[in-house]
């Protein structure tokens, strides 16, 4: 379903950046960030996360650098543009998440 797919997208690049507002993160921490706290609703196993970093990246809202340690590591950081574009993105994962629950509430009952 398209509609699914898009919304999935858009609110998964909400989530990356939501999570790296606190802390630089590599790829695979991102995720598995995302499985944990949404109850497994974004797989590991059913999405890839970079396609979704590198939109991130080439809209100058994250970028990347390499941790040099026994295993050098990619990690991702929100850039200022990114700070100033989260906040946009919060208030409208907010909104959609509250309308969404006050039409399921209201037509549940």
């Amino acid at each position: 379903m398209k509609l699914k797919n898009k919304l999935s997208e858009d609110v998964l690049e909400g989530l990356i950046m939501i999570i790296l507002e606190k802390n630089d993160m590599a790829g695979y921490e991102i995720l598995n960030t995302i499985e944990i706290k949404t109850k497994e609703i974004f797989r590991s196993k059913d999405i890839s996360i970079f396609p979704f970093l590198y939109k991130l990246e080439n809209k100058k809202l994250i970028k990347n650098y390499w941790l040099e340690e026994d295993i050098p590591y990619k990690y991702y950081k929100i850039t200022p543009k990114g700070r100033e574009k989260l906040v946009e993105i919060k208030k409208d994962l907010y909104e959609f998440s509250k309308g969404l629950s006050n039409f399921l509430d209201s037509n549940i009952r």
